[in-house]
């Protein structure tokens, strides 16, 4: 009966045939879905790992990367010593993640009420920007959204808010100054219909109700 990996690390194991391994011919198990218990164990304990056949292999598949595999040496495997060694990995690498996200946590709600003072006023005025000059936004509007409906904003996020307001503001003045250039004389000719002025209003209504979005995305509409 051909022998199987002797702990399966919550992964399949499927036989992908016999290879040679330094100058032997042995049977190759692959594990095709290599389990984060399986990388622990191997980081934590490589010396019993390695010795009870367990290992990476570019043999017997065809992706770019290391398949978990593990080796028929025909040697005899202290199972409870590599169960033990396995486990202990696997415990003080879970821990170790542990602690990490909880330091990653702490930084994090350290970092938010640092912004806090300074994000208070630039959330509100980004808020009215958005309310009152949406179409000051441009394409940036969505971006502008999501941040204000953001619960905490990290130095990230105030960075952010202070572009889309630099930006909102830039696309202010530019258009003010366009507005404030003086139109050829035969456009006050025109503008002196009443007719011509009502169609003008007309079309300008009918074009802004064709893009709710104020221009955010460029779909050829309004």
């Amino acid at each position: 009966m051909t022998a199987r990996p002797p702990i399966a690390f919550g992964t399949t194991w499927r036989l992908a045939g016999v290879y040679k391994r330094y100058g032997h011919d042995l049977d190759l198990w692959l594990a095709d879905e290599p389990t984060t218990a399986f990388s622990d164990a191997y980081c934590g304990a490589k010396e019993i790992m390695t010795t009870s056949g367990y290992s990476w292999t570019d043999r017997g598949h065809d992706r770019p990367n290391l398949a978990a595999c593990w080796w028929d040496l025909g040697a005899p495997i202290h199972l409870c010593d590599l169960a033990n060694a396995a486990d202990r990995a696997i415990t003080e690498a879970a821990a170790a993640r542990a602690e990490k996200a909880r330091a990653a946590e702490e930084r994090l709600a350290d970092e938010v009420a640092e912004v806090a003072p300074k994000a208070a006023p630039i959330r509100a005025e980004l808020a009215a920007m958005i309310a009152d000059r949406p179409w000051a936004m441009g394409r940036q509007l969505a971006e502008a959204r999501e941040l204000v409906a953001l619960a905490d904003w990290t130095r990230h996020g105030l960075q952010c808010a202070d572009r889309l307001l630099s930006n909102a503001t830039g696309n202010i003045a530019r258009a003010a100054e366009r507005l404030g250039r003086t139109p050829p004389a035969t456009w006050f000719a025109r503008a002196e219909d009443a007719d011509v002025r009502a169609a003008a209003l007309s079309a300008c209504r009918i074009l802004s109700a064709l893009d709710s979005d104020w221009a955010a995305i460029e779909n050829g509409r309004g």
